[in-house]
């Protein structure tokens, strides 16, 4: 199946089998007058994807594109919980629809049976969310309020993996993506923000592996002695390129 075609069909997915099944929970359409679950859902998504600071005038437009003409005010009145919840639902369900390619993207990571990134990425809300989405604070705006998305994508295929929504203030070395087991063979790349031994651990016992920078300050071994951080093993190297094997960590 052509990428073009892939793309069509989780489109057509997200805004009918989604959007009914998040107002089964979330009742934002209690009877069907002006507006369905698809068409409820088509209208704000596409509105916010075209301006992210649309006002309801631009929403009540985009709902008369989408064949479904309301007022204004009957847009006004959509801004609810209940609505928060659906489109939570339905963003969670529509990161099960995978896109991928039916090849591997790059011949060097057909060595391994899969090749996953992980990265989180935080966005900020207004403070009135701070009950619900805790930020860590800072310069941008308050900081009060904030959500992270851990993504996780296969650079095999370009398959998006998941996402799982948390707390702004949450660190990345404690999300529970950091516990997701990999299958043999498997390659997890990720930045210092989730370094662990205890995680590299459990991926080596795997028989998976894993790529990441070092902590400046990490004690490193090699051939049976301690030489003090990566920083001063390098210095004692004369080689551009080192491949060698080394321990890493003061007790594990």
């Amino acid at each position: 199946m052509s990428m073009v075609s892939q793309i069509r069909r989780a489109f057509h997915a997200m805004f009918g089998p989604c959007a009914e099944q998040a107002n089964q929970v979330h009742r934002v359409i209690k009877r069907v007058r002006a507006f369905d679950p698809r068409s409820f859902a088509q209208t704000f998504i596409l509105a916010l994807l075209q301006n992210p600071d649309a006002s309801d005038a631009d929403i009540a437009r985009m709902a008369a594109n989408c064949d479904v003409p309301v007022s204004v005010q009957a847009i006004s009145k959509r801004f609810t919980e209940e609505a928060a919840h659906f489109f939570q639902m339905m963003f969670c369900l529509s990161t099960r629809l995978v896109v991928h390619a039916d090849q591997s993207l790059a011949p060097i990571l057909d060595r391994f049976t899969a090749v996953n990134v992980i990265d989180g990425s935080s966005i900020s809300l207004p403070d009135s969310q701070e009950k619900v989405y805790k930020g860590r604070g800072g310069s941008h705006a308050s900081g009060k309020s904030a959500l992270k998305l851990q993504t996780e994508i296969d650079l095999k295929t370009g398959a998006l993996e998941c996402v799982d929504i948390e707390q702004g203030c949450e660190a990345d070395v404690a999300c529970a993506r950091q516990s997701v087991l990999r299958q043999e063979g498997a390659l997890r790349i990720t930045d210092l923000g989730y370094f662990s031994i205890a995680v590299f651990i459990a991926i080596a016992n795997m028989n998976a592996y894993f790529l990441s920078r070092i902590q400046r300050t990490t004690l490193v071994h090699f051939a049976g002695k301690s030489i003090g951080n990566v920083v001063e093993f390098l210095c004692h190297r004369n080689e551009n390129v080192i491949d060698c094997w080394i321990e890493i960590g003061s007790q594990d």
